[in-house]
């Protein structure tokens, strides 16, 4: 009977000495790893999504009011296209609000980041849309818009490095190849010339914003994932 119970004990703490030594061995490479075994990462997805979902809803739900808000720039700007500008802008609010409420309520919240990267994409690429559509000397407005984007863009994405840092230089790409296919009018005005000329340090102005903000997402991300090996450990250990 003794040697039975040894057994079932040593069969019993085996797998979870096995865990140990994992998060252990984890623990020991600091707080510079991204990416967790598989079976674990999922778990730690589950955990990371309890944690954060109510800030995350509001965080998105205040974007996507802010964006529609700034509709009035589309009527004061927009001219004849002012309604239409108006129009698209409530559209894509109302259908991202849409996928939000009824994506973070099912089993597809747990890609909820993801959609969050891909919406906000959707409101970065209206805006320069819109600027098609606006006069020249209007348009400046919408450019300035894009700061505000990227600090969304940091603030819904920062639990998530990879997803944030993704989302964003996928904006300054396109927003860069959009601004080096936009040509000087023929009779630029003064404010032309100086936009023209200002954009290049526009753009790097952008960039150290998103090296900043990459840096603070992979410290909260990487602070998050240690904290939760520690808390797994003193569950496994007790």
């Amino acid at each position: 009977m003794h040697k039975g119970s040894i057994g079932q004990d040593s069969a019993t703490l085996g797998p979870i000495e096995g865990q140990i030594n994992t998060l252990l061995a984890l623990l020991q490479r600091g707080r510079f790893f991204v990416l967790f075994p598989r079976e674990l990462e999922d778990a730690y997805a589950k955990y990371s999504l309890t944690q954060t979902l109510t800030s995350d809803l509001r965080i998105v739900y205040a974007g996507l009011m802010i964006f529609l808000l700034f509709g009035w720039a589309d009527l004061h700007f927009g001219g004849d296209n002012g309604i239409y500008l108006l129009t698209i802008r409530a559209c894509i609010t109302v259908a991202l609000a849409a996928v939000v409420f009824f994506t973070f309520k099912t089993t597809m919240k747990a890609y909820r980041l993801y959609l969050v990267g891909l919406g906000t994409y959707i409101c970065f690429a209206s805006l320069l849309w819109n600027v098609t559509y606006v006069e020249v000397e209007m348009s400046y407005f919408y450019h300035m818009g894009m700061i505000p984007m990227q600090v969304f863009t940091m603030m819904a994405l920062r639990v998530n490095f990879r997803i944030m840092f993704v989302a964003s230089l996928a904006m300054l790409i396109t927003y860069a190849i959009f601004v080096a296919n936009v040509p000087l009018p023929i009779d630029p005005t003064p404010v032309d010339v100086l936009a023209h000329a200002i954009a290049p340090y526009y753009i790097l102005f952008w960039m150290i914003l998103i090296a900043m903000g990459a840096y603070l997402s992979f410290e909260i991300e990487a602070s998050a994932r240690t904290d939760y090996i520690k808390n797994r450990l003193l569950a496994l250990e007790a």
